[in-house]
């Protein structure tokens, strides 16, 4: 993620998707202002979780991650 103080997130901030709207739903600041509409939620890795809006789409890189368990695996350890 780019960063944003706004939103209290920085260069290299790591989240995971936790919640897709099924409307563009809006947002307000304490004061009534307009924040903008989340288009999703965002779990990250400070332990907030921040709504993602489309104008933040163009800041965010898609990651992708894999584990491999023992249990999973059939065996007790991966070979090559």
């Amino acid at each position: 993620m780019k960063q944003s103080l706004d939103w209290g997130l920085q260069n290299g901030s790591l989240g995971r998707l936790a919640e897709v709207e099924a409307t563009l739903r809006p947002l307000f600041s304490d004061k009534g202002d307009s924040l903008g509409e989340a288009i999703a939620w965002v779990a990250w890795d400070d332990g907030e979780s921040r709504p993602l809006l489309g104008a933040m789409l163009n800041d965010m890189q898609l990651g992708y991650a894999i584990t491999a368990h023992k249990a999973l695996s059939g065996r007790g350890a991966l070979s090559s």
